[in-house]
């Protein structure tokens, strides 16, 4: 089972004290009037991995104010973000507090939509997971990592008649045509069948670069030499082979530590309250 803390919804509060105004934005009120910080799932008080405020003062007078406070559960990986703004006016002054709760959903490991954010977390921690997941959502998170990887675009082109090319690699140089197999057994060697099909569809598509990526742990014999053949021949001017050790290897390369879903809404507080 996936965990998945991507999603989440909105809570907004804002009181005023020009006539004790109350404007309210409550989704959902047992989540806005809990105690912060405390994961519904395990009934713990988080860590609190972020704290920040602001105090900004106008040729005018005093300008706004706030704060902002992110909690994160370290056994489940649930995340509660709470932001407070102060805002003076001449003659009223404002108040909003904003907290955004994350939500859970969990997905079978073959699942078929799980988040490709999720899956790499998933996977830092479980190698084998690889061999598990669902096909498409394979090529997804290779199409991720080599995107991350390389720094470019990847497009994403795997169909039933895409003729063994999975993802396209879009470079300075040449475009990579990529074919990617989710093997279930991994101590099975990738066989040569398949290698030559990919040196065929690269060859009839008049591109000279291309990569097979397998969870096997390893390559035929035969597989490599075939590989290593196209290059002596000139067929090709790259053939790169990436096995399960070498795709997670790059992935750790990448992404040395979890993805936090609730960084994303600490760039936006920081543009717009640090600029």
């Amino acid at each position: 089972m996936i965990l998945d803390y991507s999603e989440f919804i909105t809570n907004e509060e804002t009181l005023s004290n020009d006539g004790g105004k109350c404007i309210s934005s409550i989704v959902n009120s047992d989540l806005f009037y809990s105690e912060r910080g405390r994961c519904p799932h395990c009934n713990l008080i988080s860590k609190n991995v972020f704290q920040s405020q602001y105090d900004k003062t106008y040729q005018y007078g005093e300008g706004p104010s706030g704060s902002i406070h992110i909690w994160e559960c370290a056994r489940c990986g649930w995340w509660e973000i709470k932001e407070n703004n102060n805002f003076q006016f001449p003659d009223a002054a404002q108040g909003t507090e904003t907290v955004i709760h994350s939500i859970l959903k969990s997905f079978e490991e073959d699942s078929a939509d799980v988040p490709i954010s999720s899956l790499r977390n998933e996977i830092r921690s479980n190698g084998d997971l690889l061999n598990k997941i669902n096909p498409y959502r394979m090529e997804k998170l290779v199409q991720s990592i080599f995107s991350e990887f390389y720094n470019c675009e990847v497009e994403h082109c795997g169909q039933t008649n895409d003729g063994g090319i999975d993802l396209i690699v879009v470079n300075k140089d040449e475009p990579l045509l990529v074919q990617v197999k989710r093997r279930i057994n991994p101590r099975k060697s990738e066989g040569v069948s398949q290698v030559r099909e990919l040196l065929g569809s690269t060859l009839l598509k008049g591109e000279k670069s291309c990569a097979f990526v397998t969870t096997a742990d390893s390559f035929s014999k035969q597989s490599q030499n075939e590989s290593k053949k196209a290059l002596t021949l000139g067929l090709v001017n790259k053939y790169e082979l990436f096995n399960k050790t070498r795709l997670l290897e790059m992935l750790g390369l990448i992404s040395k530590n979890k993805e936090e879903h609730w960084r994303k809404h600490l760039e936006t507080w920081d543009s717009t309250h640090n600029a």
